[in-house]
């Protein structure tokens, strides 16, 4: 099920722009209700450098869907 949303996630947040930033600002905002750091901006860019583009982008987002800071919302 997490997959599947991060499916649907990855695809509003990769139809917003065509600038990483962009998406990444867009991602935080939506998941975690709050801006992406630097660091993890930095981590994020290189993980996405990695993969193929889409594969890349449903896995971070379904990794950020799995996150604790996610999952345990206080």
């Amino acid at each position: 099920m997490v997959k599947s949303y991060a499916a649907v996630l990855a695809e509003q947040v990769t139809e917003v722009s065509d600038e990483a930033d962009a998406r990444l600002d867009l991602l935080w905002l939506r998941a975690l209700n709050r801006p992406v750091t630097p660091a993890e901006r930095d981590e994020a860019k290189t993980f996405l450098s990695a993969s193929a583009e889409e594969a890349a982008w449903r896995e971070l987002c379904h990794a950020v869907l799995a996150s604790n800071e996610f999952l345990i919302r206080l």
